[in-house]
């Protein structure tokens, strides 16, 4: 496993520190002061709420992105069905596409299904879901298999959350692996409203790393429009903006 080297501090021992601080301080404090309420976890952040679909509920989602990668130009257009098959179990599935700004770079198509599973609830420690992802993306047909994990943990007035994800695409002749952390702030404005900041950090065969933020807003009691934009730093800089609208039936 390639190690990535920021400063002094290697991403395995970085990534233990985050996790010992994100489960085992707030862990603590919670222990300290009983079990979280129900109230507060029902007035989660519309970012964490939309992590999991409800039992026997689907949810339509549609994105579209726009993209900056070292000075090339990308649009991205995104469709996904999501399914609460259980009150612990979603599934979905979605297709996407990828048109570059340059002639030499071919545009993309990817289809794929994600399974997701909500192992804890939140009390004395943070919530966590666990998911797993097949993917083929073209234009060669490659394949890309992932596994991901997203821990939350209240913290009025905010809500804390950690995404790490491991991925592996393969095409005709290499395979690349890519390894993903990406701390999150999630503060909830009022019920309609929530804010978002955090870091990402990405390793595959180039190191990127970069701010996030973005704004949440609830346009309607099923109808929710998710605006994020990421500015990413490394050998290869990024600016993305990505707009998300998500229905549930």
């Amino acid at each position: 496993m390639s190690i990535v080297v920021m400063g002094r501090i290697t991403m395995p021992r970085l990534t233990f520190w985050i996790l010992f601080y994100f489960i085992g301080v707030p862990g603590a404090l919670a222990e300290s002061v009983g079990e979280i309420s129900s109230d507060r976890i029902k007035r989660l952040p519309l970012t964490i709420e939309a992590l999991q679909v409800e039992q026997s509920h689907t949810v339509i989602e549609v994105g579209l992105g726009s993209a900056d990668v070292a000075g090339i130009n990308a649009t991205t257009q995104r469709l996904a069905v999501r399914w609460g098959a259980t009150s612990t179990l979603e599934l979905a599935a979605g297709f996407g596409s990828t048109q570059w700004g340059h002639p030499a770079i071919r545009d993309e198509v990817a289809t794929g299904m994600t399974a997701r599973w909500k192992v804890l609830n939140e009390s004395r420690r943070p919530a966590l879901q666990l998911s797993a992802t097949v993917r083929r993306q073209g234009p060669s047909s490659d394949n890309a298999y992932g596994l991901g994990m997203v821990a939350w943990r209240t913290l009025d007035p905010v809500v804390l959350s950690l995404a790490m994800g491991y991925e592996q695409r393969e095409d005709h002749s290499s395979i690349e692996r890519v390894f993903r952390v990406s701390p999150m702030v999630n503060f909830a404005v009022n019920p309609e409203i929530t804010l978002t900041t955090g870091w990402r950090l990405r390793q595959g065969r180039t190191r990127q790393h970069g701010a996030v933020w973005g704004v949440a807003w609830s346009l309607a009691h099923s109808t929710r429009l998710f605006l994020d934009h990421e500015l990413g730093f490394g050998r290869v800089p990024v600016s993305r903006l990505d707009l998300r609208l998500q229905h549930q039936f």
